[in-house]
């Protein structure tokens, strides 16, 4: 279809971060969309059905070792003041989600 199109490591916080930025000033400046692909890992099955027994534990811990998360909050924690505090807020918040959803859909059974 002649979109301009670019793949980045969906495991590097500051390499999604570039490339969204690039993406988004492409459709900015030439006002035509752009198709930007985060590759990421699923640590979990594809259901709660799905045991993943296809993957290794080496595997699993080698992407585990990259997990954005763990590595952005190790890096907050590092530096500390204003931005850990901030990332402990963020952080909590799809937490307090999940467990309203599952507080929720117990109630219903």
């Amino acid at each position: 279809y002649g979109i301009p199109a670019e793949t980045t490591d969906g495991m590097d916080v500051a390499q999604v971060q570039a490339a969204a930025r690039a993406a988004a000033a492409h459709v900015r400046d030439k006002g035509t969309p752009f198709l930007l692909v985060a590759e990421t890992y699923r640590f979990c099955g594809h259901s709660r059905g799905d045991p993943g027994v296809y993957r290794s534990r080496e595997e699993e811990e080698a992407w585990r070792a990259r997990d954005p998360l763990t590595l952005a909050a190790a890096a907050f924690r590092h530096r500390g003041g204003k931005m850990y505090e901030r990332w402990t807020v963020i952080a909590s918040v799809p937490a307090t989600r999940l467990k309203s959803v599952r507080t929720a859909s117990t109630a219903l059974r």
